[in-house]
């Protein structure tokens, strides 16, 4: 595929026999945003983000969760579909 302006050139390539996977997304809502960031101090990140009364955090617990040993909180910001997936430093890491 080639667009005007110079853009570069996009190649598409297609496999074949391989077993297709669906994927889920995590967040509802197929028309929405993610955006994903890293902070060093998740619990000062937490407190910023419990004291903006509009966003609504998105885990169930209200505390961030672990994956792995990464916490990760999901905020829903007001007046759309847009999520922040935050993310802090993994356990043990000093940064």
């Amino acid at each position: 595929m080639i667009w005007p302006d110079k853009t570069p050139q996009l190649r598409l390539i297609q496999f074949t026999g391989i077993d297709q996977k669906t994927l889920t997304p995590l967040v509802a809502d197929p028309n929405a945003n993610l955006i994903r960031v890293f902070v060093r101090d998740m619990d000062s990140t937490l407190e910023k983000v419990k004291a903006f009364p509009d966003a609504k955090i998105m885990n169930v617990s209200g505390t961030p969760t672990k994956l792995g040993n990464v916490p990760f909180l999901v905020v829903r910001l007001p007046g759309g579909s847009t999520y922040l997936q935050i993310g802090g430093l993994a356990t043990g890491r000093i940064g």
